[in-house]
């Protein structure tokens, strides 16, 4: 089973690298601002990164309703990692880093999912490091760091349970 070291240090650099993406307006690129996100989301970096993405508060702090673009049905709640007003604020920043370009959520994967994967890999502290990350990682990614913070295991949950 691999672990993820640090898991409250990552989730911290993910929320400073989304302060610092907001503040400094296109100093990081869309792929780390995405690598970002997908850590404190297991949002798929696909719908993050198709310029059409509507994000909206969900009914608790830590929560986002999340559509794929404006017409789209809204999705189940998010969970998030850190707190909702800063996830949504990440979506605006990283919507205004495309430009009002949009593309197909193939198209987005094609273009991101190398750069995203080499981003994952540097913030990520994993425990066997097997292999390179990838952006499908960053799901699992997430999944972990829920299951640790929330600590499911002593609720007697499995993480496949969980999962």
């Amino acid at each position: 089973m691999v672990v993820i070291e640090k898991g409250d240090e990552l989730i911290d650099l993910c929320e400073k690298l989304i302060h610092f993406a907001i503040r400094t307006k296109n100093v990081i690129s869309k792929s780390k601002l995405a690598a970002a996100m997908m850590i404190l989301s297991g949002i798929r970096a696909g719908p993050l990164l198709t310029g059409k993405i509507v994000v909206k508060p969900g009914s608790t702090s830590h929560s986002i309703v999340f559509k794929k673009h404006a017409n789209a049905p809204s999705t189940p709640e998010t969970p998030l990692l850190c707190d909702a007003s800063l996830f949504v604020k990440a979506a605006a920043e990283l919507k205004r880093m495309q430009n009002g370009v949009t593309m197909k959520t193939t198209e987005a994967n094609n273009l991101f999912q190398k750069s995203i994967g080499q981003h994952l890999d540097k913030m990520c502290f994993l425990s066997p490091k097997a292999h390179a990350l990838s952006a499908a990682d960053a799901r699992w990614i997430f999944v972990a760091l829920c299951y640790r913070k929330h600590n499911y295991a002593q609720l007697g949950v499995r993480l496949q349970e969980f999962v």
